[in-house]
């Protein structure tokens, strides 16, 4: 019948909107705006006319979401959304792409003077102060700006200068507005190669592990050693994770390095051990991804349980400055979880973070590592600045036996250090004055090179 047809029609049209447009703020979404895209830059080439796009994120939104609520968050992604519709001509097109992400496409321009001078006039709008349920919220947003000449260049493109544009803004001077140009690509390109260099790496095994030997600062015995990532880069040699792990943590290969880390990590034990040596443990530092992963610690237990190992024999670190959002973030109950096992729980860099005593408190940690910059600031010598450094460290100190865990010093270099910190109660060390991080050959010849009779005193 023809009212059947009529309603499938309109049902089908409302699927087709659906597909291509936002459901909280009903504009064109992410596939929508790479069509419209392609189509303004082909009738711009036919035209004589260029494209501009900009590419919008709110400032503070996270923050908003996780103060106010969702549904405020909601309220203020609509109030853009209404603003952008109310600013722009007829013939430009809004669009949500994530989140708290939006773009204009501003077709068939005569010059990026004009998509400059737009992205501008959207900058200065939105970062007028807004009412939300009745509190006013001060808003502000950083936007990238890319331009296409006629006949140039492809969709994908246009967008990547726009995102290149954008993350320039994000980096250097938030809440303004930045025009793509190659100087400010060319960073964005050199991340894109090396995190698909990272890809590869992560598929052919080429992160390794160095071990750095940690001792106990009384008598000199061995606690261990810590696994450190490394790229074996198949031209460049070995590289440190300065190099490249926030790349790949961007990138989204955490995962895999975390996973390779762990096999790394413990196999370089069983070696150790297979070779006469009494090493007592290893330990390594886990991201904040694998850390929320639900899975993660069945996975620990596994790769430990089929080695012969206990959880003794593993210590897990946590970044003192990764965020812990609150008890019930699930790395508080995967460290939980690990530290009821058995294995070693440690917070590492500690004193560095924002927020070292929240985390403290949440945390079932079963020791400290006090972090290399205040360890520098403690050397004997009498300046103000190293006063303050020895009171930090020995206040950390204090803190860490009232708590009944332990305490370890890294970035110890001299043997200065090593007395001061033994004097001020630290039982635990790590540093370039005992061991550099070493491969697994070089780990072998440091611990046959010690004297297996009598413990050494650590202050070398």
């Amino acid at each position: 019948t023809r009212a059947r047809e009529a309603a499938l029609a309109r049902a089908e049209a409302r699927c087709e909107r659906q597909a291509r447009h936002d459901p909280l703020t009903g504009l064109a979404n992410r596939a929508e705006l790479r069509s419209r895209i392609a189509a303004a830059l082909a009738a711009g080439a036919a035209a004589g006319r260029g494209t501009g796009l900009c590419l919008i994120d709110l400032e503070h939104f996270q923050e908003l979401n996780e103060t106010r609520g969702q549904e405020v968050g909601d309220a203020l992604l609509c109030r853009t959304a209404a603003l952008l519709r109310g600013r722009l001509p007829a013939d430009h097109l809004p669009a949500r792409v994530d989140g708290d992400s939006f773009a204009v496409l501003a077709p068939e321009q005569t010059g990026v003077e004009a998509v400059h001078g737009l992205a501008r006039e959207l900058g200065a709008a939105l970062g007028r102060p807004v009412l939300l349920e009745g509190t006013a919220w001060a808003s502000a947003a950083s936007i990238g700006v890319a331009w296409a000449a006629p006949g140039e260049p492809s969709a994908t493109r246009l967008i990547g200068e726009a995102e290149a544009a954008l993350r320039d803004v994000k980096a250097h001077r938030r809440g303004g507005v930045g025009l793509y140009s190659p100087a400010i690509g060319k960073p964005f390109a050199d991340r894109a190669r090396i995190a698909a260099e990272l890809r590869r790496a992560a598929a052919e095994g080429q992160f390794v592990a160095h071990f750095q030997p940690q001792l106990r600062l009384g008598d000199g015995g061995l606690l261990g050693f810590e696994a450190l990532v490394r790229w074996d880069h198949p031209e460049k040699g070995v590289l440190e994770p300065c190099y490249f792990l926030e790349i790949a943590a961007d990138a989204g290969l955490m995962e895999a390095i975390d996973s390779a880390m762990l096999e790394r990590a413990l196999d370089g034990l069983v070696r150790m051990r297979a070779t006469g040596h009494a090493v007592p443990r290893v330990s390594l530092n886990l991201s904040a991804v694998a850390l929320r992963d639900p899975g993660r610690v069945d996975r620990i237990l596994w790769a430990v349980d089929r080695r012969d190992l206990v959880p003794a024999d593993l210590a897990v670190e946590l970044l003192e400055t990764v965020r812990i959002v609150g008890d019930a973030d699930p790395a508080v109950a995967c460290i939980d979880r690990l530290a009821r096992l058995g294995f070693g729980t440690e917070l590492d860099d500690f004193g560095t973070g924002y927020a070292c005593l929240a985390n403290l408190s949440r945390l079932n940690v079963s020791a400290l590592k006090i972090d290399r910059s205040l360890v520098r600031q403690m050397r004997a010598g009498g300046g103000e600045g190293e006063s303050q450094g020895r009171e930090i460290v020995r206040a950390i100190i204090a803190l860490a036996g009232r708590l009944g865990v332990s305490v370890l010093a890294e970035g110890i270099e001299r043997a200065e250090e090593t007395a001061l910190l033994r004097e001020l109660g630290c039982g635990l060390g790590q540093g370039f004055a005992f061991g550099r991080p070493m491969p697994l050959p070089a780990v072998l010849d440091w611990l046959a090179a010690r004297s297996p009779e009598a413990p050494r005193r650590a202050s070398a």
